[in-house]
């Protein structure tokens, strides 16, 4: 439902990145019950302060070990174009 929210294109990037963070604290505490792959696209959406949210949010929880992501994938992202 949360990512639903994320979908919306005419949604504030404050309120997307807001989105986002809730999203990761329900996906501390409910891994099984969230669908990761929408929160895994907002690393290429076209607001840089989403991007950059997004990929804080994954280093943060690959660090706790709660998300397994491929380091190559979030190296990828760690270069904007767009900074």
């Amino acid at each position: 439902m949360i990512a639903n929210l994320l979908e919306y294109p005419l949604l504030d990037r404050n309120l997307k990145c807001n989105v986002l963070i809730a999203f990761s604290d329900i996906y501390q505490r409910n891994y099984s019950r969230c669908d990761i792959n929408s929160f895994m696209k907002r690393m290429e959406d076209t607001d840089i302060k989403v991007r950059r949210v997004a990929i804080l949010i994954n280093s943060h929880l690959t660090l706790l070990d709660i998300l397994k992501t491929d380091i190559g994938k979030l190296a990828k992202h760690l270069v904007d174009p767009d900074e």
